[in-house]
């Protein structure tokens, strides 16, 4: 906290002190003459309001000191019983200063105003032993409190969001985010991070033992969470998921229910509404994953029909299934092969069409007719007859076979 922003606050908080001892010291001194009264209606707002550290403002804080009244009061009659011998008093000191230690547990609360309440035990058994004034220290302690609740009221310092505000904000923002109202993601991460304890003042953190600290500290964790994943979601381009759209619109519902519920102190929403969402949030997406890696039927996969090869005459394609040929440049079947020429093998003997160019082929066989200037001498040019293509370029090749076939 800076100078110029503290200032204002030491200022009214010297200005309440001052008043309340004031208030109580004059009067009961001058005019009810009555000094030990006095002297402790001039320490109570001391030891409370300069002392200790009271959290809140205005009434929450003025709430906080009559809370203090009870166990100041109790403390004071102790001291006062204890002073009757050294050790007593000293074992007394021990055991008080322990338990308000110890105190620390219960939330900032307890723990601002350990201080100030051990220091009445401290004043109530100072020498000398009088058992005979409790009565003027109790009513002394009892109006130096009242007045200094009452300039806390009167006084009271700006108004500082409780944990419970800054979580009913955090939760409607989620709820907004989630509802697709086009929240930015960088609003998103800066509410949560509001939400962490380092970023609150010491007398405004959920740090107590008691249920409903420890429920506000896990909703905030939980918050925070939330708005991180959310912001990570806007992130994203959207997608059409209708299992995915229905379950932020539960947990915009559930998150804008809680908000109100916090603000306004109504029943929450009922509990499991948004587990049973994502039970049925995850059933979907198992059903979809299933549909998904279920064995599907085999799809025909088409294949080229194998290309029979003349060494003078080019290539055509092998008969279909109905015995017929098919040309590569009409749709149109025909009845036989187009007629090959005699040709003549390395054998001298006839040659007749053979698949492919396969190595087991003559030297007259092996060559397409795209490979004219390797066909033996003595054959015909190889050229394809019209309306037939050459064969395809994947056919096998080695030493004696050209590249493509």
């Amino acid at each position: 906290m800076t100078a110029g922003a503290g200032r204002p606050a030491v200022l009214r908080r010297a200005l309440r002190i001052t008043l309340a001892a004031l208030a109580g010291f004059y009067p009961l001194l001058y005019a009810a003459e009555r000094p030990v009264a006095a002297l402790y209606a001039l320490f109570a707002p001391i030891a409370v309001g300069l002392l200790s550290a009271i959290p809140g403002s205005g009434r929450r804080q003025a709430l906080v000191v009559l809370r203090v009244l009870p166990p100041a009061l109790a403390l004071a009659a102790l001291g006062t019983a204890l002073a009757v011998d050294t050790w007593a008093a000293s074992g007394g000191m021990l055991a008080v200063g322990f338990l308000l230690a110890f105190a620390a547990v219960a939330g900032p609360r307890a723990a601002g105003a350990a201080p100030g309440l051990q220091l009445f035990y401290i004043l109530a058994c100072f020498p000398p032993y009088d058992p005979d004034s409790l009565g003027d220290r109790l009513t002394g302690l009892t109006v130096g409190i009242l007045l200094l609740a009452a300039t806390e009221i009167l006084l009271p310092d700006p108004s500082v969001p409780a944990y419970r505000q800054r979580l009913a904000d955090a939760v409607g923002t989620a709820a907004r985010g989630a509802s697709g109202a086009g929240v930015p993601p960088q609003t998103l991460r800066e509410a949560g991070a509001r939400m962490r304890l380092s970023r609150l003042p010491p007398s405004e953190r959920p740090a107590g033992a008691s249920r409903t600290d420890r429920a506000l500290e896990q909703a905030g964790r939980a918050v925070r969470r939330l708005l991180d994943q959310l912001a990570t979601l806007a992130e994203l381009p959207p997608a059409a998921d209708p299992a995915s759209a229905a379950l932020l619109g539960h947990i915009a519902t559930v998150c804008d229910a809680c908000a109100q519920s916090l603000r306004t102190g109504r029943p929450p929403p009922v509990p499991g509404a948004l587990e049973e969402a994502m039970r049925g949030f995850q059933a979907e997406r198992v059903r979809l994953t299933s549909e998904m890696s279920a064995p599907r039927p085999p799809r025909p996969v088409r294949r080229p029909a194998p290309t029979y090869c003349d060494g003078s005459h080019g290539c055509w394609p092998s008969p279909n299934r109905h015995g017929s040929w098919r040309s590569r440049s009409t749709s149109r079947p025909t009845a036989d092969p187009p007629t090959s020429p005699p040709r003549t093998t390395s054998s001298g003997t006839r040659g007749s069409p053979s698949r492919g160019c396969g190595r087991g082929a003559s030297s007259a066989t092996r060559h397409c007719g795209r490979c004219s200037s390797r066909t033996p001498p003595g054959s015909r040019s190889a050229s394809p007859p019209p309306g037939w293509s050459p064969a395809p370029s994947t056919w096998p090749t080695d030493s004696g076979c050209c590249s493509p076939c």
